[in-house]
């Protein structure tokens, strides 16, 4: 198929009969003059489609117009949407009806009309937003020829045979959609991206935070992030400045000066900082690869991995190849550093747990969904025997993640099964909330008197809630609602008969730093409501904890 041409914040406007979303009719009685697409093409757009507008605000705030540079139109039915970034990055909006949008970002899909869904693409897009100009990318004024992506030649319109997917894999390759070689190309917005306002308040706090300039890395023109392990500390010193008011939330500042918000990330200390998930690796997802074409994949992740240390490359092919090859001075230093132990058990092990369940379970085949799109479930994994087994990779040491109520919801609905009233009205309350204040309104029918009491005093100590709050005293209060909860509502069978997945439990023996594995396929759990917050890190939903 070939398309013409483009040019950045440029599109072209429908035919009528093309038009298939919300419109607001042009209002041409006005002394106004009209607003056309040849007079301001994006505003023309977000006119003629208010859920488009709406969805950019739940996207990217009302401030929404600071991060895009423009709108396409790719596609009349279904009506698709090609958004713009200001650092000439983009992602798709996709119109599903009824006010509802499908975004896909960095090739991802999300179901925006899924509150679980629509947070992880907010988090993609943020992503994409500190990113530097793609490789060889125009200027907003040059033509640019359609990007692969957009251009499907005809053996990327064919599905292939039983079979076939290793062409598919190579055509993807071949048409720059490998994630591992774009992810080498990426690049930070830098320092001298903020707008003026934003420079000036930034340079106020380099000399009263007493931090260094490349700690600073914006995420947009309006936008100073600052990275520092001890962003607690930086948080309360910004508060007792008493020139930026006081922190939107504990956890990362957010404080807003007119259209400039400061935000404070770790560095080390985050828990995705080396990036070891299959889609931060380069290993295919969406489509079964075997397990020698996952390890020869994995293999080159690691060995071209941006954010690894030559030991820690050692360390991870050791690992993969079942061996150790470390000295007693190297298997000391990665044992030192805690958080990269912790992310390969948590994310890398996704890919190793798999590798040694293949073995367990005769295995021929894996395939990792991308982020997202099948809830509960890492991989899936063909059998020798013909059959597929569902996947959930977790740590062996700990309790594991909270499982999300979304994604119990979006199981039960795949069965076409039914929730009971009461449990339902449980999920809609968590589903439609924030995590600060789902909680608490389960209160007035599970909470007891006491706890009744606590959230009446918690209120009047708190009167800005949720905007500024004591964390410590809303987590201590969410933990005493679920013990509430719990002891009168029973999730198990619901749990239980909806969710058909074998638990893949990964670790490392740091005695001899090799794998294990513990494979749970029991399908009588023990399920109640948890939640993940603390002092430190507050605002997330409640979930499922197994038992």
């Amino acid at each position: 198929m070939n398309m013409k041409k483009i040019k950045i914040i440029r599109s072209r406007p429908l035919k009528e009969e093309e038009e298939v979303i919300d419109q607001v009719p042009q209002d041409t009685g006005s002394d106004t003059p009209e607003l056309t697409f040849e007079s301001n093409p994006l505003e023309f757009i977000l006119n003629k489609y208010p859920s488009l507008t709406k969805t950019l605000v739940d996207l990217l705030t009302e401030d929404f117009r600071d991060y895009i540079v423009g709108v396409y139109i790719m596609a009349p039915k279904p009506t698709i949407f090609k958004i713009i970034l200001h650092n000439n990055r983009y992602f798709y909006l996709t119109y599903l009806g009824e006010d509802k949008y499908q975004a896909k970002v960095s090739g991802k899909k999300y179901y925006l009309s899924h509150i679980s869904e629509l947070e992880i693409a907010i988090l993609a897009i943020a992503d994409l937003l500190i990113l530097g100009s793609p490789p060889q990318t125009a200027g907003p004024e040059q033509e640019l020829a359609p990007t692969p992506e957009e251009t499907p030649t005809e053996e990327e319109t064919i599905k292939p045979e039983a079979g076939g997917e290793e062409e598919l894999a190579e055509s993807k390759k071949r048409f720059g959609l490998n994630l591992l070689e774009n992810l080498l190309e990426l690049k930070k917005l830098s320092y001298d991206a903020l707008s003026p306002d934003a420079k000036a308040i930034a340079q106020n706090l380099i000399k009263k935070l007493k931090i260094s300039q490349d700690q600073i890395i914006p995420s947009s023109a309006n936008n100073i992030v600052i990275y520092d392990d001890n962003r607690k500390e930086l948080i309360s010193k910004t508060t007792e400045l008493d020139t930026y008011g006081k922190p939107n939330q504990p956890n990362s500042g957010d404080f807003k000066v007119g259209k400039v918000t400061i935000t404070f990330k770790p560095l080390k200390t985050s828990g995705e900082y080396y990036e070891l998930k299959p889609q931060s690796l380069g290993v295919t997802t969406d489509n079964y690869i075997s397990i020698n074409q996952l390890k020869k994949e994995l293999t080159t992740g690691v060995k071209n991995h941006p954010k690894l240390e030559d030991i820690q490359k050692k360390f991870i092919l050791d690992l993969v190849a079942d061996k150790s090859t470390l000295n007693s001075n190297e298997k000391q230093e990665i044992l030192s550093d805690r958080k990269f132990i912790n992310e390969v058990e948590k994310n890398l092990g996704e890919i190793i747990g798999a590798i040694m369940f293949a073995k367990e379970v005769k295995g021929t085949e894996v395939l990792f969904p991308a982020i997202g799109n099948y809830p509960l479930v890492d991989y899936f994994m063909k059998t020798s025997d013909g059959s597929t087994i569902e996947v959930s990779a977790k740590k062996a040491k700990g309790k594991g993640n909270v499982i999300k109520l979304p994604n119990i919801e979006q199981k039960v609905k795949n069965a076409k099964g039914k929730i009971d009233p009461e449990r339902q009205e449980i999920f809609d309350i968590i589903r439609d909330n924030n995590g600060k204040v789902g909680t608490l309104k389960l209160v007035p029918k599970y909470g007891s008197k006491e706890t009744k009491a606590k959230l009446k005093n918690f209120l009047k100590a708190n009167p800005d809630f949720p905007k500024t709050y004591d964390a410590a005293e809303r987590t201590a209060l969410e933990r005493q609602i679920l013990k509430d909860v719990n002891s009168q509502v029973n999730f198990n069978d619901l749990f239980n008969k909806y969710v058909q997945v074998i638990y893949v439990k990964y670790g490392i023996d740091e005695s001899s730093l090799k794998s294990y594995i513990k494979i749970i396929k029991e399908k009588g759990f023990d399920v109640y409501l948890a939640t993940k917050n603390s002092t430190n890190k507050d605002g997330e939903k409640i979930g499922f904890q197994l038992k």
